[in-house]
């Protein structure tokens, strides 16, 4: 698997599509948020960034895109999940977790510190 740069570099070409992808503190251990480019609005993962790609991972995906590495691959197919769970979430749900059924949108509050940041 690629370094953290490398990852970051990845995970953000895979949801470029979506929208701007960054990293509060930027390092494994930071939380990522996504500014989705149709609404302007800003969404929070609810766990780290490592924790984010060991779920991107699981995703699978090398059975849609055999032509690519399988990292590539697995967070392409994350980027769907992400965009699906965006699209059909409720109104000021823009927390983003995985739960049993899958990456769910629920509301809360984002973390002050990343929204001052990036607004």
């Amino acid at each position: 698997m690629p370094s953290l740069p490398g990852k970051l570099e990845r995970l953000k070409h895979q949801l470029s599509g979506l929208g701007e992808v960054f990293i509060v503190p930027p390092a494994e251990d930071g939380y990522v948020f996504l500014r989705y480019a149709d609404s302007q609005e800003l969404y929070a993962f609810d766990c780290t960034f490592e924790e984010v790609l060991n779920h991107a991972v699981q995703s699978g995906g090398e059975e849609f895109w055999p032509q690519m590495e399988p990292f590539e691959a697995q967070v392409a197919l994350f980027a769907v999940h992400v965009m699906e769970t965006i699209e059909t979430a409720p109104d000021k749900a823009r927390i983003l977790s995985f739960g049993g059924s899958g990456l769910e949108a629920a509301k809360g509050k984002l973390p002050a510190a990343a929204i001052r940041e990036n607004e």
